[in-house]
């Protein structure tokens, strides 16, 4: 019995909850790995005026306020709920990384209330619930990425866009609120999230249709390995260079050639740790591929430089830096050592100051994980790309 599993809730609950039993079973199935808490206490209450959800350790917690919810019809407590699993199934505490956090809970409310009345047709009475759909005028895909940035773009004009996890950005608020994680690691979320997702599909309760919301609204973990691959395109394997210390094939007076490695300048922003794994592969990718990496680590400016050649030492290496960001120096710092002949990539949030990479004269690559870099000068050889760092 459903009363059984959920313990003591309100009957009004119960029926929204059984009516996804009978009709929606795989958001039920979701709801069966949640802990259903009604808030009590007055602090609790103002924390929780609707309703939110959160993990707390490994247990998702799905919090409501009695005095809030039960003023709704069991179809409107059905789009509540599904509203509160979709914020776990899409991942919305992961994907927020540096960004606006409110914006972009704002943002994630839209595509999921867009979801579940366009996409579902579920009827709520709006004027009463006041969820937040997509602006009109905006005309881009609805997902949270892009939605965002339409957002934060919108708000940086007005003056209220702060950057970052700020707060005051002028925007209409969602019926429900966003909780923060108690004591659970984003890796240890993102696998309890994983962990259901595929109970529910080994079950056969995934649908088709379901299946492609999940693929089409959560974006997969990328690599920006064939983004390097374009970029190190000429550089990849070994180059012929002109020596003394090698006799010419013919045995006249002239140099020789001696086969060497080619080299990729690689600037790492280390004013913050938003990386990680996805710096060691990214680096590995350009090792195993016979490219040596000179390495440059820069905040406000250059902490430490470094020729690697293996494996060996790219595991040893370490992080210096962690304060502002300044990034300018680090390419002026290349142009002096003569490395401005070979491809470059960045590595930065991209919350720097305004970049000239006019003196390179290879490729550039920015990969950021906040902001695209503002740039002046020359700079029809430099692509930016924004990347997702989870």
């Amino acid at each position: 019995m459903v009363e059984d599993i959920f313990g003591k809730i309100p009957e009004y609950l119960l029926k929204a909850i059984l009516y996804l039993q009978n009709y929606y079973p795989f958001y039920f199935e979701v709801m069966l790995n949640m802990e259903i808490i009604k808030v009590e206490s007055e602090t609790m209450k103002q924390q929780v005026p609707t309703a939110g959800v959160r993990v707390n350790k490994n247990v998702i917690e799905l919090m409501y306020n009695d005095d809030w919810l039960k003023t709704f019809t069991t179809p409107e407590i059905v789009f509540i709920l599904k509203h509160e699993i979709f914020h776990i199934l899409l991942k919305a505490h992961q994907r927020c990384k540096s960004r606006n956090q409110k914006l972009f809970n704002i943002a994630q409310d839209m595509v999921i209330n867009n979801l579940l009345k366009n996409t579902f047709g579920h009827k709520i009475d709006e004027e009463k619930l006041q969820p937040l759909f997509p602006p009109s005028e905006y005309h881009d895909e609805i997902i949270t990425e892009k939605l965002y940035d339409w957002i934060y773009e919108k708000a940086k004009k007005n003056g209220k866009g702060k950057g970052e996890k700020g707060e005051g950005d002028g925007q209409k608020e969602n019926f429900d609120v966003h909780l923060e994680d108690i004591d659970c690691p984003e890796e240890v979320r993102e696998l309890i999230t994983e962990r259901i997702v595929s109970i529910c599909k080994a079950r056969g309760l995934v649908t088709s249709n379901e299946e492609n919301i999940l693929t089409y609204l959560r974006p997969k973990r990328k690599t920006y390995i064939d983004e390097m691959m374009m970029l190190l395109s000429n550089t990849i394997g070994l180059k012929k260079k002109l020596t003394w210390s090698r006799e010419n094939k013919y045995g006249l007076c002239m140099r020789g050639y001696k086969r060497v490695r080619n080299k990729v300048n690689v600037i790492l922003d280390t004013s913050g740790s938003m990386w990680g794994e996805l710096i060691q592969k990214m680096l590995s990718f350009i090792i195993r591929n016979n490219v040596e990496i000179f390495l440059v680590q820069n905040d406000t400016e250059v902490k430490d430089h470094k020729l690697i050649r293996r494996m060996k030492e790219l595991n040893s290496m370490k992080i210096h830096g962690g304060g502002g960001t300044i990034m300018q120096p680090a390419i002026n710092f290349l142009i002096k050592n003569k490395m401005n002949d070979y491809p470059t990539i960045m590595l930065t949030d991209g919350y720097t100051d305004t970049l000239n990479f006019s003196m390179l004269k290879n490729k550039m690559l920015i990969l950021t994980s906040g902001q695209h870099c503002e740039l002046e000068g020359k700079k029809n050889h430099v692509r930016q790309i924004k990347v997702d760092v989870l």
